[in-house]
């Protein structure tokens, strides 16, 4: 009865992945004690993104479009979780002052107001008469 119930595991490869998945169950709890299920899964992402590299480069392994568009974005996510508040609460001509400097800024300001300045209507054709309750 015994040698049926553990037919195959006489080798040490099975024992391997039994280790492995136990210390993979123990990361995850540690990994939930101290963090969250958000973490979890970008470390999910995280690791498969390694893993498809690692596969690429060993076993010659193609990436396809839908997955490395998948890792795209979870890696925009994964920054724009972890962008502190006030990168994500700024204007675009914050962010341009603080990447390239004031002159930067000060041209994105100018290109602002053109854009918010109030545009004529133009007229209409002769014979049509415009309806007063359709904003232009």
């Amino acid at each position: 009865w015994l040698s049926g119930c553990l037919e195959g595991f006489w080798s040490p490869m099975p024992w391997l992945v039994v280790l492995c998945n136990a210390i993979l169950g123990q990361s995850i709890a540690f990994l939930f004690r101290y963090a969250d299920s958000i973490v979890k899964l970008y470390a999910v992402c995280a690791a498969m993104g390694f893993t498809t590299v690692v596969s690429s480069v060993l076993f010659g392994f193609d990436l396809q479009f839908t997955g490395a568009a998948g890792y795209l974005v979870s890696v925009i996510s994964m920054g724009l979780y972890y962008a502190p508040p006030e990168l994500l609460q700024a204007k675009d001509a914050d962010l341009l002052q603080r990447i390239l400097g004031p002159s930067a800024a000060a041209a994105s300001d100018k290109v602002l107001e053109r854009q918010a300045a109030p545009r004529e209507a133009a007229p209409s054709p002769a014979g049509q008469e415009k309806d007063p309750d359709v904003q232009p």
